[in-house]
């Protein structure tokens, strides 16, 4: 309610990313970066187009339900870390949670 107040609506976590499921070695999944828009805040953070989502927000990504579900728990504005495959390598980072371009 106090956010309907203050923005006039409830708002929206995003990262600004384009992601697929995808099955890794030892059955394990996680969401490949297919596109980036470019000033979104996953880009901001240094993610780049071919880096795997692991987790976000401690949480284990299979689908990109998953996503949203991480986000719900992170307020627009505040930072969520994330786990991302590059390259072989596990890499840490932490997103600063965007609001989610509103469509008219």
């Amino acid at each position: 309610m106090d956010e309907i107040l203050a923005r006039g609506h409830v708002a929206r976590g995003y990262l600004g990313v384009g992601l697929q499921p995808v099955e890794l070695p030892d059955h394990h999944k996680g969401l490949i970066v297919l596109s980036l828009e470019p000033e979104g805040p996953a880009a901001k953070a240094g993610v780049l187009v071919g880096d795997i989502f692991m987790k976000l927000g401690g949480k284990d990504l299979d689908d990109t339900e998953d996503v949203q579900s991480a986000l719900e728990g992170c307020p627009v504005g505040e930072g969520i870390a994330a786990v991302l495959l590059r390259g072989g390598s596990s890499t840490n980072v932490t997103i600063t949670v965007g609001e989610r371009p509103r469509r008219s």
